[in-house]
């Protein structure tokens, strides 16, 4: 009996923390990135993307164009000609980003995180939206933020008034 309840529990309970904490938002995000820019994909070579910078929005880099190995989190692979919108994580308490790049945020793009996340800019309704990406400061509740989509305007926007929030650990 009590191997029965202890397997009913983990049945249940284990399949709960992967999903025990939401995605950060992206002003979470951005707070950890000190540079912000989208891009085009160029080309994909096996597991490493290249991107074109087409504008920066926070943090003038000195690259126009930005190789990175495909890391984690991998929903589907880039395609060709396809935009983005960019941003390095981990300057806080790390240094220098990684040479990676995930295509979506989860737990990976949380604290721990020294690379690059990269999300999907999709046309909806002749209005530009970052796919995967809420805020809870365009929203009133908590609901809305996961409805409702943030627009490319709305992302630059929150790059540009946002704050790089450096924490670098001596």
């Amino acid at each position: 009996m009590k191997t029965r309840a202890l397997s009913i529990f983990f049945a249940l309970f284990l399949p709960s923390l992967a999903f025990a904490s939401p995605p950060w938002s992206l002003e979470g995000l951005l707070t950890r990135a000190k540079f912000v820019f989208v891009g085009k994909v160029t080309a994909i070579e096996g597991e490493r993307v290249s991107l074109e910078v087409i504008s920066w929005e926070r943090g003038k880099g000195e690259k126009e164009s930005f190789a990175f190995r495909l890391a984690g989190l991998a929903d589907r692979k880039p395609e060709k000609g396809e935009l983005y919108f960019v941003f390095s994580q981990g300057h806080d308490s790390f240094g220098e980003p990684k040479d990676e790049v995930q295509t979506s945020h989860g737990l990976e793009g949380q604290r721990g995180y020294t690379g690059w996340i990269m999300l999907r800019i999709v046309k909806k309704a002749d209005v530009e939206q970052i796919e995967n990406a809420y805020s809870f400061v365009l929203t009133k509740s908590v609901e809305d933020a996961f409805k409702t989509p943030v627009t490319l305007q709305q992302a630059k926007q929150l790059a540009k008034e946002g704050r790089f929030k450096e924490e670098r650990k001596p």
